[in-house]
């Protein structure tokens, strides 16, 4: 069977499977508390107006090295 490996745009759609999939669990408890931030894989998660994930992005500088949080 052919591994898959994570090369051009798939890590991010990796990331994106992963908070949907541990946000499953948390919509329930989200709605109910529409203050509840997640930080994510892809940014701080909470839900907006009419039970809408929203996204808040971490914002980077880019360097030489690459990206770095600030």
């Amino acid at each position: 069977m052919p591994t898959v490996g994570l090369k051009g745009n798939l890590p991010r759609l990796y990331a994106m499977g992963v908070d949907a999939y541990r946000l499953g669990s948390r919509l329930a408890r989200m709605s109910e508390n529409p203050r509840m931030r997640l930080p994510r894989k892809t940014g701080v998660l909470g839900m907006g107006p009419q039970r809408r994930i929203r996204r808040e992005l971490t914002a980077a500088h880019i360097g030489a090295d690459g990206p770095r949080p600030g």
